[in-house]
């Protein structure tokens, strides 16, 4: 078990070469900065970035714009903080709630002009499959196999 006396120890010992940001703070750095974001606060991914941390990086660490391949794309924050800064992206993942995830954010912004209302309507009466996702059929990996009850994964794919 990592103890704070680890974590201290650690610290003292690279303290040379840490560098303090004052730009960000831990509420950026993790999902909660996403909360009070309309479009990233849908499906919560606590182990994703925040947009404003992606944000920041593609914004002032980034020398130019490229391509940006995220190859744990879980809910798709990256993808798309980076596409709306004029970025190419590629993402992968593996967990169907994710992918779901990013299905649905993608056609939100190709529906950009209709409003809230209309788009929430249109995802209420769609149908699964038409996302690619077969009902009730979760696709497992190792660390998913029996991770949830039955009743959990249809509703994790309804």
């Amino acid at each position: 078990m990592f103890s704070s006396q680890n974590r201290d120890a650690l610290e003292r010992k690279y303290k040379s070469n840490l560098v303090l940001n004052e730009d960000l703070d831990r509420s950026q750095v993790s999902f909660q900065a996403n909360k009070k974001l309309p479009f990233y606060r849908w499906f919560k991914y606590k182990e994703g970035f925040s947009a404003p941390l992606i944000k920041y990086i593609l914004s002032h660490i980034a020398t130019k714009k490229g391509s940006l391949l995220d190859p744990f794309a879980g809910s798709g924050i990256s993808l798309f903080v980076a596409q709306q800064l004029g970025w190419k992206t590629v993402g992968i993942e593996l967990l169907s709630p994710a992918i779901f995830s990013v299905k649905v954010r993608g056609m939100m912004y190709r529906l950009q002009s209709k409003t809230v209302r209309d788009l929430a309507n249109n995802i209420k009466s769609m149908d699964v499959e038409t996302l690619g996702v077969k009902k009730y059929s979760y696709r497992h990996i190792s660390t998913t196999e029996g991770a949830f009850s039955k009743e959990n994964e249809k509703q994790l794919n309804g």
